[in-house]
């Protein structure tokens, strides 16, 4: 029985040719499979990158800004704003609000203060509708 084996019978059978077809459907597969893959985590680095890179601009901003505000001429501008801070030499001025109501001795409206913090909807809807 040996001795009828050939190698020739062997490549041309139907066997071969399936067996062929098997692993050959088998390597596209995973081939597939792989380049679908490939192209997910591709597209994944690009996405991160460009957040890396969003990011980076945004961290610049910010270095920036805190430059900004650590240097002497801003932080005197600002303990002179809010401290009330003034070289020697120099008179620190307040200016209340409803100033021009004190100095004509007339009686400050509450309500302009509260009209001006209203919307400009709000107050629409308070002219045609009424205060509901």
């Amino acid at each position: 029985m040996s001795r009828n084996f050939t190698w020739k019978k062997f490549y041309a059978s139907k066997l071969f040719f399936i067996a062929g077809i098997g692993l050959l459907l088998l390597f596209s597969v995973n081939l597939s499979r792989a380049q679908f893959r490939d192209r997910e985590i591709r597209s994944e680095i690009k996405k991160l990158q460009t957040e890396a890179d969003a990011l980076q601009k945004e961290k610049e901003a910010h270095e920036a800004l805190l430059s900004f505000l650590q240097t002497p001429e801003f932080l005197e501008k600002e303990a002179r704003r809010t401290l009330g801070y003034a070289k020697p030499g120099e008179q620190v001025v307040v200016i209340e609000k409803n100033v021009k109501c004190k100095m004509k001795n007339e009686k400050c409206d509450a309500g302009d203060d509260i009209e001006k913090s209203m919307s400009n909807p709000r107050k629409w809807w308070i002219y045609f509708f009424g205060n509901i």
